[in-house]
């Protein structure tokens, strides 16, 4: 063999390496954005007119967090995402001493907010985020709180008239609405909704096979 065959097939053999591990971190990639949006989408509200727990909220993201695995430096850089200028700011000059510290961020944060927060005032998150002046939730204790699941008996107009209308008194947008669709489901109603759930894309067309079924 001569060494431009060696070479050519040392040439190959990286390709064939490169390109599952390529794939691997594309797929990662995806996962961690799809999982990101997940979180955002689960951390759901209920105004009650009180000022937000910092701690409360930090013990929230953590148990998602744990669901999804997150690394130390993920649950770190996603939760600076969803903080204001000013916090953000705090974070860029202590980062250096928090480096990936899940622990000591969540430490510090608090300690920033208790020291930075004027006695009676709310604390001020991201406003492009949904977590503002509230008490934060996860998506399937409100709706194991606040709704009436359906498994198939019964009127299923009246109860998605019904179902609307609480996510309407809830204040649930569009999305929340569409991804709360297999919680509020159990029965035969859910093993529908599991068989036709790739044709379900959004909440309309959920709504218009409902009531087809």
């Amino acid at each position: 063999m001569t060494n431009d065959d060696l070479i050519s097939n040392s040439n190959d053999d990286t390709k064939t390496i490169e390109k599952p591990t390529q794939s691997i971190l594309a797929s990662q990639q995806r996962h961690m954005n799809t999982s990101n949006e997940s979180v955002r989408r689960h951390v759901r509200i209920i105004t009650e007119g009180e000022n937000m727990d910092m701690g409360k909220w930090l013990l929230t993201l953590n148990k998602l967090y744990d669901d999804r695995t997150y690394s130390p430096s993920q649950r770190v850089i996603y939760t600076v995402s969803l903080l204001n200028e000013e916090q953000k700011l705090w974070y860029e000059q202590n980062k250096d001493e928090i480096k990936d510290d899940w622990t000591l961020f969540c430490e510090r944060l608090e300690q920033y907010i208790h020291s930075y927060k004027p006695a009676g005032t709310n604390l001020l998150l991201n406003d492009t985020s949904v977590l503002n002046n509230t008490t934060v939730v996860i998506l399937e204790d409100l709706i194991d709180s606040k709704f009436n699941k359906y498994s198939g008996v019964g009127d299923a107009k009246d109860w998605l008239l019904q179902t609307m209308n609480q996510f309407k008194a809830c204040g649930l947008r569009r999305d929340d609405q569409f991804e709360a669709i297999p919680l509020l489901l159990e029965g035969d109603a859910y093993l529908w909704y599991a068989e036709n759930s790739d044709a379900i894309l959004n909440f309309e067309i959920f709504t218009k096979l409902f009531l087809q079924q």
